[in-house]
């Protein structure tokens, strides 16, 4: 009797991050570039919504020249279009299980990125505008924290700094078998 044995291995790459948060006191130009940042996630949100726009990619293609009219650093176009994409899913989501719902529409000012932005002598460096820089003094708590990888993005609320970064890979394999 032959019992023939598949193997199937499936190879896992799975990333970490870590978040460190840290206080600060916003200058005028950071908290423009927040207001208007907070406005380019409401536009994409309301366009989607009305269009019935469910893909990334078909909102990018859609709203991308619109958000550029904003006159800020097109590094935060990309990220204004993944959180107002996240926000939309969960509304369908929780319309299609016919939860309770409302608009979604973002209030606070914030800005975000995963890009353009760097790390001088200690201090975070955010584009405000071409090759013009804002930057923020990392505490001690920050700096020590930060390990010598790659920073991932960072986001910045009202008095809130939060930083990523990517902390290592792990490689994981599953095995499944049929006989």
């Amino acid at each position: 009797m032959r019992v023939d044995l598949f193997i199937i291995k499936i190879y896992l790459i799975v990333y970490a991050f870590k978040a460190v948060k840290q206080h600060f006191t916003p200058t005028h130009d950071l908290i423009t570039l927040m207001h208007k940042f907070t406005e380019m996630v409401n536009l994409t949100i309301t366009l989607m919504i009305e269009k019935n726009l469910t893909s990334r990619n078909s909102v990018s293609k859609e709203i991308y020249h619109k958000l550029t009219d904003y006159n800020m650093p097109s590094y935060y176009c990309p990220e204004a279009i993944n959180k107002a994409v996240a926000l939309v899913k969960t509304y369908r989501k929780k319309l299609k299980k016919k939860q309770k719902a409302t608009m979604p529409h973002v209030e606070k000012p914030m800005l975000s990125t995963y890009y353009g932005f760097k790390i001088e002598n200690s201090k975070l460096m955010i584009p405000i505008a071409k090759r013009v820089y804002e930057s923020i003094p990392l505490n001690a708590y920050v700096r020590n924290s930060i390990p010598t990888v790659k920073v991932h993005s960072f986001t910045l609320s009202a008095y809130t700094l939060s930083r990523n970064w990517e902390r290592g890979r792990f490689y994981g394999m599953h095995h499944y078998s049929w006989c």
